[in-house]
């Protein structure tokens, strides 16, 4: 009997263990607006983000969370700027409230098995403040988190304020 128990045991462990490794353990999600002219300054730096850094433990995902956003117009932006990202609407806003999100474009960085958010906040410091950019981003907060993961380093939990168009909440 107590063999019996060890394999039921063994097995489920097994079992645990592949549906766990089935999912991606981070989740980079963007918050993006289709007209805000800063979201579309920041497309080929996500789709560079994705190629470089998009594999089984991590995820790549956009939220498109304005009231004002209809996929078609969506649809319309993900086809013209080339963005390679799978997206949901978000315009009852769950998820955008769920980080808090103000500003798009906004990014988190969530760790699906601590269930944490390990950054939150700019992609990069391209924009110094709305109307203000500068000719290249000297910091790139995002890029450093992916190569954190990627070489197993240990990130701690931090935050940046987004520069971009405000989001309005229902």
């Amino acid at each position: 009997m107590n063999l019996f128990k060890l394999l039921i045991l063994f097995w489920s462990v097994l079992w645990f263990n592949d549906i766990l490794s089935a999912q991606s353990q981070y989740k980079v999600y963007f918050f993006l607006l289709e007209e805000c002219k800063i979201t579309q300054a920041y497309v080929k730096e996500i789709n560079r983000l994705k190629k470089e850094y998009e594999c089984d433990s991590i995820e790549f995902k956009a939220f498109f969370p304005s009231p004002s956003s209809e996929i078609d117009l969506v649809e319309k932006f993900m086809k013209e700027y080339q963005l390679d990202l799978k997206y949901q609407m978000d315009v009852l806003q769950v998820t955008s409230s769920k980080y808090d999100v103000t500003v798009m474009p906004e990014v988190v960085l969530y760790d699906e098995f601590k269930m944490k958010v390990l950054y939150q906040g700019r992609i990069d410091n391209l924009f110094a403040k709305i109307g203000k950019r500068r000719s290249r981003a000297t910091t790139h907060e995002l890029n450093d988190c992916l190569e954190s993961i990627r070489h197993g380093k240990l990130i701690h939990p931090f935050r940046t304020d987004a520069i971009g168009c405000f989001l309005t909440r229902l």
